[in-house]
């Protein structure tokens, strides 16, 4: 009787375990199922999500062509207007005015920079520098940043000059100087002055006077001194004459020009 009773136990067991395997197998069948099917739902809605963000991208990059499009227009028109400009008129637009100095000028420069090298490439330039006055700290200047850069004498000036313009910046020809010299403003309207003002000086590589002449401004503060006092006399008496006040500064210049240079080879 005990042997039934073992023999009838172990028979339950071996029902009970195929039943529960068979649960499970079929648990599992339905798992994968409902795996798949969410697989798939999950695939469709990353598959519309792409499309859609690929649509903004699409969108976007169209909305920004068109937006550069505009301010080519915009700055091909205010070159065309700016270089109808005697000198003379000019002048009265654009008066000669010397600030104290902005600690504010040095970071000026290196965002405009950054700016320029990424619309250009570093391929395509050799070196960017700060120059003029508003190079040299503590000193009275015109509130203009001058960008010195030098690019490789392989580079499409086309293309240059396009670029440079979605940045904002005005084409000025200048045939009388030599090759490569190329000038851009930005900051000038057909109304005046707007904004921060920059000039950007495009030359091949060289041994170009303006870095002497900043240096040695840096390294002797007096000379700096005497500089701006040359100025400011200066900025008084050609007030609307920008060339003339130029010209003026000449004599001074190339006197620490060549005294620079002179230090600099012994």
């Amino acid at each position: 009787m005990q042997r039934f009773l073992n023999e009838k136990s172990r028979t339950c067991l071996w029902d009970r375990s195929i039943c529960y395997l068979g649960n499970v197998a079929k648990q599992s069948e339905n798992f994968t199922k409902w795996f798949r099917y969410q697989m798939k739902k999950l695939k469709k809605k990353l598959v519309i999500m792409l499309k859609n963000i690929h649509q903004i991208l699409k969108n976007a990059l169209k909305n920004r062509l068109i937006r550069f499009k505009i301010k080519l227009i915009k700055t091909n028109k205010a070159a065309v207007e700016l270089n109808k400009l005697s000198t003379k008129e000019s002048g009265q637009l654009f008066p000669i005015i010397i600030s104290e100095y902005n600690p504010n000028w040095p970071q000026l420069f290196i965002s405009e920079k950054a700016q320029i090298e990424n619309i250009l490439g570093s391929d395509n330039i050799v070196r960017i520098e700060h120059i003029g006055s508003t190079a040299v700290p503590n000193i009275k200047a015109k509130p203009t940043i001058d960008i010195l850069l030098e690019i490789e004498k392989n580079v499409n000036t086309d293309n240059l000059i396009n670029r440079l313009k979605m940045l904002g910046y005005i084409y000025v020809h200048q045939p009388t100087n030599p090759a490569q010299h190329m000038m851009f403003t930005k900051g000038y309207t057909e109304k005046g002055f707007a904004g921060q003002a920059y000039h950007v000086h495009i030359r091949y590589s060289g041994d170009w006077d303006e870095l002497y002449f900043r240096d040695y401004l840096i390294k002797n503060p007096k000379i700096g001194s005497e500089y701006v006092k040359l100025k400011l006399k200066l900025a008084q008496t050609f007030k609307n004459d920008r060339e003339a006040y130029t010209d003026a500064k000449t004599k001074f210049i190339e006197k620490i020009v060549k005294q620079e240079r002179k230090n600099q080879s012994a």
